[in-house]
């Protein structure tokens, strides 16, 4: 699955909007509007967190594996709607070098498609564009 640089964006967002220091689970999928009975979204919201929790841009506060998701034999996910999550400094520094289109603008040329490695370099990309 490619990474959409909207829906990865906005991810980002919800933890950037939220009041508080930590972002449950269930207030993300209500952020996103994503039905909790829908297993493709689910598996979106899995895909993204994934990439986040990967990149280091977020910290799942729960003890499992799993980023507060299971799933059955019949791979059905099912998520658990407590888990919390916070967003690191590299978070912050990621949303906002995305979220700046001359910064954007300026990276883009730089990078052919968003994936996991490119995503670890767009705070040091933006800090170079500032600073040059």
């Amino acid at each position: 699955m490619k990474i959409d640089k909207e829906i990865f964006q906005n991810t980002l967002k919800a933890f950037i909007d939220n009041n508080e220091p930590e972002l449950r689970m269930v207030d993300l999928v209500d952020y996103l509007n994503l039905n909790w009975e829908n297993s493709d979204d689910l598996k979106i919201l899995y895909f993204y967190l994934g990439i986040l929790d990967d990149s280091k841009l977020i910290q799942c506060l729960s003890k499992d594996n799993n980023l507060g998701f299971s799933f059955t034999s019949g791979n059905v996910i099912s998520p658990n709607i407590s888990t919390r999550y916070r967003l690191t400094n590299s978070g912050h520094q990621t949303y906002e070098a995305l979220s700046n289109d001359g910064i954007w603008d300026r990276i883009k040329p730089k990078i052919m498609e968003l994936g996991i490695e490119t995503i670890k370099q767009i705070p040091s990309l933006a800090i170079q564009i500032v600073t040059s």
